[in-house]
């Protein structure tokens, strides 16, 4: 073991080299990527640090520390394959279009007011958008930056650093999800009370635990984040996340019973969507959304389960709407009013309003809508 793990060692220290000359030099690196590759570069240093003393130091020359040296071995190279599959591809595949998606992302961090450093874009993600808060890079699929009924997902993504990171001008958002969870927890706490006094159904007992660990560690994050962008966007955000509903869903209704799972029911979601876009004054928008998501379900034949309500209390849903507005006012940002939208919402709610005036002739304006967004925001 120990003569493989020297291997190892070597093999892992030739890919973190390599991994470095990945990054371009400064004559070819995208401007916007140089924070990220300095912090890739650093990290890289220290992963070699870390081998080099796996590699050289003579306690682990002895047997009795070879699991210790494994363990050590495996958090290190855990730590590069995130880096070379994440951060390095998305330096190394640098491209144009990432020029622009960062121009977009920057437009839009100054709009909404955005509280910290904007993230590096990439064009990189092979499944859907995602955010790597840690090094502050935003990832999303290849040809979307050509389009405009999804864009609003980049404010769902901008939400998630807001939770992740330490960060002094974050602490007020993080105190209000700090008070949600809070409320979740007892309601769940006081259900499972209830229910050991009451009943002798076991598996409902079980299932409230498994929903109580959902709402306090997965899902309050991922509704946040969904009223993040929707109290900055507007309605463009609710309309957007019923387009990828219709796109993916099996089930909207669907709700754990044993395993924690990282995200909330769909129909839970646009209904937190809901309560925020009446608390925002989008009183006639959110007819009208709500009407095209009950059409959906009807068209899909999406049966409700008999624990859907326990697992999503409406009363939670109403209290999200108000723990993230109260959430987004803490921060400063820009919300979406009525009539008050900065010239990037107002384009994204503009594209719905198109899309739905003429649905079939909508790709033709919306590629105008875009050429025109990409030379105005270049020359800004």
């Amino acid at each position: 073991m120990l003569d493989y793990l020297d291997g190892a060692i070597a093999e892992a220290l030739s890919k973190a080299r390599a991994m470095k000359a990945k990054i371009p030099g400064a004559s070819h690196l995208l401007q916007d990527f140089e924070p990220l590759a300095m912090r890739a570069e650093s990290e890289i240093d220290t992963a070699i640090d870390g081998l080099l003393f796996l590699r050289d130091e003579p306690a682990y020359r002895d047997p009795a520390n070879i699991k210790q040296k494994a363990s050590e071995y495996r958090q290190i190279v855990g730590g590069l394959s995130m880096l070379e599959n994440a951060v390095i591809a998305a330096i190394a595949r640098s491209h144009p279009d990432d020029t622009y998606v960062n121009q977009l992302v920057r437009a839009i961090c100054r709009e909404i007011g955005y509280p910290i450093r904007k993230p590096v874009a990439s064009c990189l993600s092979r499944t859907y958008y995602h955010i790597y808060s840690e090094y502050g890079l935003l990832c999303m699929p290849l040809l979307e930056s050509d389009f405009l009924l999804h864009i609003a997902d980049i404010y769902h993504e901008l939400g998630h650093p807001l939770i992740q990171l330490d960060h002094p001008n974050l602490e007020a958002f993080k105190h209000e999800l700090g008070k949600f969870n809070a409320l979740a927890k007892r309601h769940f706490t006081e259900q499972i009370a209830l229910y050991e006094r009451n009943t002798s159904r076991q598996d409902m007992i079980e299932m409230l635990y498994v929903w109580r660990f959902c709402w306090i560690l997965k899902w309050s994050v991922e509704f946040f984040c969904d009223l993040f962008g929707l109290y900055t966007l507007g309605p463009a955000y609710a309309w957007s996340n019923l387009h990828l509903c219709v796109k993916t869903s099996n089930d909207v209704y669907d709700v754990p019973h044993f395993e924690v799972t990282s995200h909330p029911p769909d129909e839970s979601r646009m209904q937190a969507l809901f309560h925020a876009l009446n608390l925002l004054g989008y009183q006639d928008e959110c007819g009208q959304i709500e009407a095209k998501w009950e059409e959906f379900k009807s068209t899909m034949q999406f049966t409700k389960q008999a624990e859907y309500d326990h697992a999503i209390p409406d009363v939670l849903l109403e209290q999200l709407a108000v723990s993230a507005f109260e959430a987004v006012k803490a921060l400063g940002c820009q919300l979406a009013w009525p009539g008050k939208q900065g010239p990037i919402a107002a384009m994204l709610n503009e594209a719905w309003a198109i899309f739905w005036q003429n649905p079939a002739n909508f790709p033709e304006w919306e590629q105008q809508r875009v050429t025109e967004f990409k030379i105005s925001i270049r020359s800004a």
